[in-house]
């Protein structure tokens, strides 16, 4: 014991440390920038959306009328593509203009250096918290997630696709580890959040729960800020057709808001998502089959919104009744989110990286069965989601492997926090006691 003691004292191990920390960091340099370089010509699969937005805004057209999205691609000599559509709040194109340069292939290698970063350092501050709050060793949980983002598909994908989530997400691990000591602070990270990517607006309800009202003052204040810098920077009409356009037929429409894609498409790993792809009938896609197993719209609603229901009454119950944990409860709101939201992208799953890593870390001595079903949804996060090139013709559950997994997180942090409801002399009890 004393040999190993030692050596984890000695600078030999200090200096492992370093090497192994830049050999990894290099290594998910590698994997995740395939296709994506200075001398590249080949475009990821979404970048160009938010490029071309921006570049729309510069010359006032409307990031939103695909009109102008056809006509800038043409300017810029982009193959214009219908899943470009710009489909975010309008601020967004305020942090793409950092990375604008005259050339697109330039732009889109300076953001996924700024992701790659962001990201990094999301880790250490994660994985420092989660640390100090469970007792646990820095160095294990950051190796541990250094090794795992290797392997883990949605950020592979996030990637090759040129996407937002890991910067979304680095803001909301940024609201999280300011969240008691900081509250002024966490309320405006959730703000920038919520005005680059809309979803985040649910965590608010860790503030209501946790009755931070400081934090809920600073997000509501920098929220109104930012939404009188919207409407004041941009053409009202603009600001309508987002509300109009996309945020409510997001809420009700069975198409994909713009791209009149059905929510039915195989790529949705969404609880919508696949119940639709059973009851309703799809686009013609040769990739994934055009017919329904029993065609009925109106038992697909039924059955979704039975099915949230659920979800959402074990979630209340859940989260309501447990002696409070931020930790918990902030990956518990991750997973049920990315459940119920009616279009769930596999990129959208970057999400739940640390709700897998810290069910691992803390479910493992505490709860050997939310630990295998954390464990199952780690690995099947590892197989990425191959639409459209999988050539399935037909339904399969194969197509969703993504969803099981997000069931299993959201599974095993419904049965640990039952749990230690039921048995207050567990260790699950004292471990958030």
């Amino acid at each position: 014991m004393s040999l190993y003691t030692d050596f984890l004292k000695s600078p030999w191990f200090r200096l492992i440390l370093v090497l192994s920390v830049i050999f990894i960091s290099l290594f998910w340099f590698k994997q995740h920038s395939k296709g994506i370089g200075f001398q590249s010509t080949q475009l990821t699969t979404d970048y160009p959306a938010y490029f071309i937005a921006t570049e729309n805004w510069k010359f006032g057209n409307n990031p939103y009328d695909q009109t102008h999205v056809k006509q800038k691609s043409e300017d810029l000599g982009i193959s214009y593509e219908r899943h470009r559509a710009f489909l975010y709040p309008l601020l967004t194109v305020y942090f793409f203009n950092f990375f604008q340069t005259k050339s697109i292939f330039t732009s889109q290698v300076y953001f996924f250096i700024f992701k790659t970063v962001f990201l990094f350092i999301s880790i250490v501050l994660f994985s420092n918290y989660l640390a100090k709050e469970y007792k646990l060793k820095f160095v294990w949980i950051f190796f541990f997630c250094l090794a795992y983002s290797l392997f883990f598909s949605p950020f592979t994908i996030d990637n090759i696709s040129g996407q937002i989530n890991t910067v979304v997400m680095g803001f909301t691990i940024l609201y999280l580890i300011t969240f008691f000591n900081f509250p002024i602070f966490a309320g405006i990270f959730l703000a920038i959040a919520t005005f680059l990517k809309i979803t985040p607006a649910f965590l608010v309800i860790l503030l209501l729960i946790f009755k931070n009202w400081k934090g809920m003052y600073a997000y509501t204040f920098s929220s109104l800020i930012l939404a009188i810098v919207m409407f004041t920077n941009f053409q009202l009409q603009w600001n309508i057709d987002y509300i109009t356009h996309i945020i409510i037929p997001f809420s009700g429409s069975d198409l994909v808001p713009i791209l009149d894609w059905p929510m039915a498409i195989a790529y949705n790993q969404s609880i919508k998502g696949i119940v639709y792809r059973i009851f309703v009938q799809d686009f013609s896609d040769p990739h994934f089959g055009t017919q329904a197993i029993f065609h009925s719209p109106a038992l697909a609603s039924l059955i979704t919104n039975g099915i949230i229901l659920s979800f959402a009454v074990a979630f209340v119950l859940s989260i309501l009744r447990t002696k409070r944990s931020l930790m918990i409860d902030f990956c518990y709101a991750y997973t049920f989110l990315v459940l119920v939201s009616p279009l769930t992208w596999s990129h959208h799953l970057v999400v739940l990286f640390f709700p897998i890593v810290t069910g691992l870390f803390i479910f493992y001595n505490q709860d050997k069965v939310s630990f295998i079903l954390i464990l199952l949804a780690g690995i099947l996060f590892s197989i990425e989601h191959t639409y459209p090139m999988n050539r399935i013709p037909r339904f399969s559950w194969l197509q969703y492997h993504h969803l099981f997994a997000s069931t299993f997180v959201f599974i095993a942090y419904t049965y640990f926090l039952n749990r230690y409801n039921v048995d207050k002399s567990s260790k699950i009890y004292k471990l958030l006691s």
